[in-house]
This record gives structure tokens, sequence and C-alpha cells, in this order.
């Protein structure tokens, strides 16, 4: 683990170098509030895991902020069957030329430049141009004196604006109203812009969302989270913030809770396994 570099916006930071500032951020403090301080203290510890679907939206990112990092950084990999005996020698054959690079497969990449060829060409790109893709964002919170860390999809210093580019099932925008709360977008977007006011000035900066649809016809839409949001997105960073430094300051980081707790079934079981609702 690198030393975290001074309060600051940074461009040309690789992925890699960022997870490695110690500082807090957003899917650290999410678990404060989603899970329990003890999941929050083993994500600190190990990291989280990448799943396919983190792998593909970093992947899509890079290719529709940063396509010629994208040719650089990412290698198509084979379709092919690894349980047989000339798809393993050409799997062997693939890793073997990765160079340190990552990979996606045929299939992926194809999604991934048929999501690009519909977005490029849109109003919603807007939100992506005039500003500076992948930047990182260091800034002391002043409440808890904790230094934390962000990685903005996209920057535009002039408004100032972050946009972040979602992979969705739905982009509707009532399914994908609650996708903001269900996902923690909202969590995310007051703590990415409490850093942006803090290292700009700007009280009020804006947070957009290009959202785009994983499965075919790929429709996307354009949304600037109100200000409600916003407001409810810094409320809960705020209250996750609060927690990290009680857990640094006492060394203790609990689970759900310590003690024996009494549990029965949720109402509608209970009916179903016949108790009597006047029971309930």
């Amino acid at each position: 683990m690198s030393d975290a570099p001074k309060p600051g916006i940074y461009e040309g930071v690789t992925f890699d170098e960022y997870a490695s500032w110690p500082c807090v951020n957003n899917s650290l403090l999410r678990l404060f509030t989603t899970k329990s301080p003890a999941h929050a203290k083993w994500y600190s510890d190990n990291g989280r895991e990448e799943t396919p679907a983190l792998a593909f939206g970093k992947a899509a990112d890079c290719y529709i902020l940063e396509p010629q990092r994208f040719q650089e950084q990412y290698a198509i990999a084979p379709d092919v069957d690894k349980r047989t005996k000339e798809g393993k020698a050409r799997w062997v054959e693939f890793e073997a030329a990765l160079n340190g690079r990552d990979f996606v497969t045929e299939s992926d990449y194809a999604k991934i430049q048929s999501i690009y060829m519909k977005v490029v060409d849109s109003q919603a790109m807007r939100l992506i141009e005039g500003g500076k893709p992948q930047v990182c964002a260091v800034w002391i919170d002043k409440p808890t004196q904790l230094l934390c860390k962000a990685r903005w999809d996209y920057w535009r210093e002039d408004i100032p604006m972050i946009t972040d580019l979602k992979t969705t099932m739905s982009c509707e925008p009532d399914d994908f109203a609650k996708s903001i709360f269900t996902f923690g977008y909202y969590q995310q977007a007051g703590f990415y812009c409490s850093g942006a006011a803090e290292l700009t000035g700007c009280e009020q900066p804006c947070f957009a969302i290009l959202a785009v649809e994983k499965e075919e016809p790929f429709v996307h839409m354009a949304y600037d989270l109100g200000q409600k949001t916003l407001d409810a997105g810094k409320n809960a960073a705020r209250k996750a913030l609060a927690m990290c430094l009680e857990c640094q300051k006492s060394g203790k980081w609990p689970g759900y809770a310590d003690k024996i707790v009494t549990l029965d079934m949720p109402e509608w079981a209970l009916l179903q396994c016949g108790v009597s609702k006047y029971n309930l």
C-alpha cells in the first residue's frame, strides 16, 4: 500500500495506484450503511472481490470514456472450451500473452461496442465532453478529519459536475430511481459531491448519471440527480463517516448485534404456515 497524496484532484492515475491509497472511499462507507462495521473492516483489509458485473462495468467505462486506454489495457479473450485439450492450450497461450493486461470475453466486447455505438451520437454524450475522464480526488472530511478519496468517471471543472457511467438492467425512470436507492448511488453522489465542494469551493456541484442497459437494444438515459437525492446521499455518507471514525478510535468493528436476538419469520410466512393474523 502506497502513501496517499495530498488533497487535490489528480489525472492519469491508474486504478491500481488509486486503490492503493489508504483513504476512506464510498465502497467502504457503503458497508457501514448496508452491512456492518465488521464487513467494512474486512473490506478495508482485503479489498473488494471482482465480480463479473463489476468487471464488465469497469471495461465498459474504459471503452466509452477512454477508448485509447482500452486498447492498451484490455485483450479480447478467445471463445474456447477450456475442458478440451485444444481449448486449454489456446487459453494458456492467451494468458501468457496478456503481459499484465485485463481481458474481456468476445461476447462482452461485442456488447460494449454495441453500447458505445448507441451512445456515441446521442445527446447524453454531452455529459462526458469538455472535461476529463477517470479523475481521482483526495480530500479531508472536515467534521471527522478522515482522509477521503474518490475516482470520478468524468469531471467537468467548469460547471462543476461529476458524471458517473452506470450499466443497469433498466434505465426506465421509475426503475432507475429505485436503483439509485437500492444500490446506494445516492450515497455515492452525496459523498462525491461533498469532496468536490471541499476541493473547489463550489457549494453545490452537480452529479449526473449516464445509465445504459446491459442488454439489447442497449437503451440509455441521462439523469441529473435532484437536490433532495443529493442531500439524502450527503446525510447517509455523513452518518457512515461518523461510524467509521468511531470504529477507528475505539478499535472495535462490531457485527450486527453482540447479543441473543428473538427472531420470527416475516408475517406473510407466518400466515402461510397457519398462524392467525390476530396473533401477529
